[in-house]
């Protein structure tokens, strides 16, 4: 529609204006169809047509003091001409893209979590191809209606045409995304400083005197700010929720050391990958498999497809379990290495969180895969979280025996059983808060156990999730519940994990 109005303006006597053709088509396009002003397809594509409207000009000014000047000679070599044509075009390429891309990436970012850097290279082939693409959509529509009553195939010769170049820009596109760190997913920026980008970046184009100075300053603090953030922040937080019948912790550390523990079964792996995602998570410092059933590993492969770990831990103890032999060897076919934790195991993450094993013990036999599960403690300072992956009889009796301490702030079941906690396992831990996966066929005061005085019993259902901030130092401050979009689209649900309760825990 925006071609058609923008050639079309001759007709009419009337001059060719980019602007007002995107004017003009937007607003029939929202005639149609209003809900488009918020979907994210209608908007990247106008700001990216805006983008190249408003920025290339300039880019492309600044880019030529760079080139060779037009020599005055009437007459030069045609190699010198195809060269000096060469470089303008290439620049001019490239200014096209960048331009594209600084718009772009911010909305890239709050919609889809991805930063894609290697975006500059790739539209140096998708720029040219597209033109080829708009041209060819465009004679098609000419010939169809012209020819159409008597020439049908005229048409059928341009769409044909368009389906090799669509062909060779998905090509491009899928070898430009091979290329080592050609993109990273990133947390979902707050509207407001996508606005704020924005603002800046006309600013620093096309403010003047002391306000493009100004704005270039800010966005030199800005950008000094958010790398600082990266390399020196030392939060950690710990966010957990439901899968069916299990429970996935993850630890958000800084600088791409994140861990996750579990994985559920199959079915939620997409809503899995989308939670990472939206956290800027595309590496994982290691993958811990509590148990060996696919209610906590079924997943594992298909996450690892799309997040590689640098280790995958495991229970010593698996049993008898076809998917720990299936995960044990994909994880030999990838060369990931794979680690048998055992009691007395331990270990530090970054920003002072260090993790030990409280179960099950080397070389001993269990009846099922909950018995032998993983039983871990994370703790940073004085604070603590158990996850307690495995349970039972046996399970409590072993860590009750253990003459080390084993206390937790917040005592986190990974696994749904009738009676996950009995009295003697409850006054070792000596837990604030106890939270265990809501039940299906349960009742709820099967699965709460016996109850410890002054802790909180929780129950997390499958449509939210709670998190809770590892200080330096000093006790939990407190558990937020917050909604999550286990059931619901993720148009829907757009910052809404940032609207939640606090439960305060008092000691």
């Amino acid at each position: 529609i925006m071609a058609i109005a923008f050639t079309s303006a001759p007709l009419f006597r009337r001059k060719t204006d980019m602007a007002t053709a995107m004017a003009l088509s937007a607003l029939l396009i929202l005639a149609v169809e209003p809900r488009d002003l918020s979907d994210a397809g209608f908007l990247l594509s106008f700001l990216c047509v805006g983008g190249l409207v408003v920025f290339y000009r300039p880019i492309f000014g600044w880019l030529s003091r760079w080139l060779p000047d037009e020599p005055w000679e009437l007459e030069i070599p045609l190699l010198s001409k195809i060269v000096r044509w060469l470089v303008r075009e290439v620049a001019s390429l490239f200014a096209a893209s960048l331009a594209a891309w600084l718009v772009s990436e911010p909305l890239m970012g709050y919609f889809f979590n991805l930063r894609s850097p290697v975006a500059l290279l790739a539209n140096l082939a998708v720029c040219p191809i597209a033109y080829f693409m708009l041209l060819c959509g465009s004679l098609a529509l000419v010939s169809g209606s012209v020819f159409g009553s008597f020439w049908p195939a005229a048409a059928e010769v341009f769409n044909h045409a368009n389906r090799i170049f669509a062909h060779a820009m998905l090509w491009s596109v899928e070898q430009s995304s091979r290329l080592p760190d050609a993109y990273q997913f990133v947390r979902t920026p707050p509207l407001f400083w996508v606005l704020v980008f924005y603002a800046l970046l006309l600013a620093v184009f096309f403010a003047r005197g002391k306000f493009r100075r100004a704005a270039a300053c800010v966005s030199a603090l800005l950008l000094a700010f958010w790398c600082g953030d990266y390399f020196l922040t030392r939060r950690v937080t710990a966010e957990w929720f439901c899968c069916k019948a299990s429970q996935v912790l993850f630890l958000d550390l800084p600088r791409d050391q994140d861990v996750l523990v579990d994985t559920g079964e199959l079915f939620y792996t997409p809503q899995l990958l989308r939670f990472l995602h939206e956290r800027g998570v595309d590496h994982l410092r290691a993958l811990v498999l509590a148990r060996s059933s696919s209610e906590a590993l079924g997943g594992a492969e298909s996450l690892l497809e799309e997040i590689p770990a640098d280790e995958v831990w495991v229970s010593a103890w698996h049993g008898k379990s076809n998917v720990a032999d299936d995960l044990a060897a994909y994880c030999q076919r990838r060369k990931i290495p794979l680690r048998g934790l055992s009691r007395g195991e331990s270990g530090d993450f970054c920003a002072g969180v260090r993790w030990e094993v409280l179960h099950p013990q080397a070389e001993s036999k269990y009846r099922s895969a909950a018995e032998g599960g993983l039983v871990l403690r994370f703790t940073r300072g004085s604070s603590s979280l158990i996850f307690a992956g495995g349970g039972g009889a046996d399970c409590e009796r072993e860590i009750v025996s253990w003459p080390r301490d084993v206390d937790g702030d917040v005592l986190l079941s990974g696994v749904k059983t009738k009676s996950p906690w009995g009295a003697a396992f409850l006054a070792a831990v000596r837990p604030r808060a106890m939270v265990s996966p809501r039940s299906g066929g349960i009742s709820d005061s099967a699965v709460d156990g016996p109850s410890f005085p002054g802790a909180e019993s929780i129950l997390v259902s499958r449509d939210q999730f709670w998190r809770t901030e590892f200080p330096n130092d000093g006790n939990f401050q407190g558990l937020e519940v917050l909604p999550t979009w286990f059931s619901k689209g993720w148009k829907g649900r757009r910052d809404g994990w940032l609207r939640g309760e606090v439960l305060p825990l008092e000691p």
